[in-house]
């Protein structure tokens, strides 16, 4: 009988201490998911090697993005883009606009209703205009591959309008293989993954992506990584930060990176990466980012036009442009405040420039953005995230409509 009783109490001991445990194991994802500043690289998951474009979204992939501020539900369409699913014959009578852009256009920070591109279809319907928006924007897509979405798949859906948003925080750094290797100091993946545009104006060349040993990583990736595994990794906050604290510390025992080697190389290399498009006297690497992006629109314009559409430019505001404590907190961290000239607007005149002698009309979102940001309405970006919230999807959307709408493009 006592060996019995001994059993039955080690049997309720193992029991509680894993009923312990699997508590202690949901407050530790809950409190991660409230105190991490946001659900890092989840989107990344469902991102698949492109022989042209780098890379593109998992078509038919549903999952949630788990910010601070609450869970987002994620969908891609069956041809790999965050949309509903579109025929490619135009029906008669329809006034399509395609949308190019990075992150901002994907719009994977908000739910698809609240996104940039539904808003606008809905904005052109209430005006009695049978309006058809097709999203092709991607998480870290540059000037390069946006064009590339819109000759490999934007002209097939015959538009009338396509509409690109310039984000000219990371655009430009992402149009320049110059300006690419200091973002990547340390791992070389999107210099790797992304293709850039020869720098030699006499000939469009564009350099090939490493698409096979990228399908490689990602294959090996994936079977690597069994069925429960590959769950938590995709749904547990505190699975990720676990993941990359380790990662920290194996380049900190097994590696040195660039960081370690030079610190205040390190950073200085950082800030012109990030910030550089700020500066009030134009580093030599971005006016020659400045041409390669102008040598892009110039051909992206020639295509859109010939496909019978008429291209529109729009501004993406960063965060720190927008809203005063952003601001003054990257004033604080850099090593030279005074050398940056952010609320100016600097990036925007370089952009107008080249757009202008194009022909190319441009929107500008800074100062509707600017006026509500500071006028105390509902903010206008995700705080975890410095994307845009509904608000700011919002916002957007409605001055790009109407904006079309006076230009007489609608």
């Amino acid at each position: 009988m006592s060996g019995k009783r001994g059993r039955a109490i080690w049997g309720a001991s193992v029991a509680l201490a894993f009923a312990s445990l699997a508590v202690a194991l949901i407050l530790a994802e809950l409190i991660v998911r409230h105190v991490f500043p946001t659900d890092p690289g989840i989107s990344w998951n469902f991102r698949i090697p492109h022989p042209v474009l780098g890379w593109g979204l998992q078509p038919g992939t549903t999952y949630t993005n788990r910010l601070p501020e609450g869970g987002v539900q994620v969908s891609y369409n069956s041809s790999g883009w965050r949309d509903v699913e579109h025929s490619v014959e135009k029906p008669p009578g329809v006034f399509r606009i395609v949308v190019l852009g990075d992150s901002y256009m994907e719009a994977y920070s908000v739910d698809f209703a609240e996104s940039f591109h539904a808003q606008l279809e809905r904005l052109g319907r209430r005006n009695g205009l049978d309006l058809e928006v097709i999203n092709l924007g991607v998480s870290g897509y540059g000037t390069l591959q946006e064009y590339l979405a819109f000759h490999h798949v934007g002209r097939l859906y015959s538009p009338d309008l396509v509409v690109l948003g310039f984000y000219a925080e990371n655009d430009l750094v992402n149009n320049s293989l110059e300006l690419e290797r200091r973002v990547d100091l340390d791992r070389g993946r999107n210099m790797e993954s992304r293709p850039f545009l020869d720098p030699q104006p006499s000939d469009w060349r564009i350099t090939a992506v490493g698409y096979e040993d990228a399908l490689r990583r990602y294959t090996a990736t994936r079977a690597a990584r069994p069925w429960l595994r590959r769950q938590l990794h995709e749904n547990s906050a505190l699975t990720r930060l676990l993941e990359i604290d380790l990662a920290h510390l194996r380049r900190r025992w097994f590696g040195s990176s660039a960081a370690e080697a030079d610190p205040a190389a390190h950073q200085t290399a950082a800030e012109l990466a990030v910030l550089g498009v700020y500066r009030c006297a134009e580093p030599a690497e971005f006016a020659r980012a400045w041409q390669i992006t102008r040598r892009v629109f110039s051909r992206l314009n020639d295509e859109v036009e010939a496909a019978g559409a008429r291209l529109v430019v729009f501004t993406v505001p960063s965060m720190r442009e927008i809203d005063l404590d952003a601001l003054e907190a990257t004033l604080r961290k850099v090593s030279d405040p005074d050398a940056l000239c952010i609320e100016q607007g600097l990036p925007w005149q370089r952009l107008a420039q080249p757009l202008a002698a194009l022909g190319i009309p441009l929107i500008d979102l800074v100062p509707p953005f600017r006026a509500a940001q500071r006028s105390g309405e509902r903010p206008l970006y995700r705080a975890s995230d410095r994307h845009w919230s509904p608000a700011g999807h919002a916002l957007a959307a409605q001055t790009v409509f109407e904006a079309l709408r006076d230009q007489g493009r609608l």
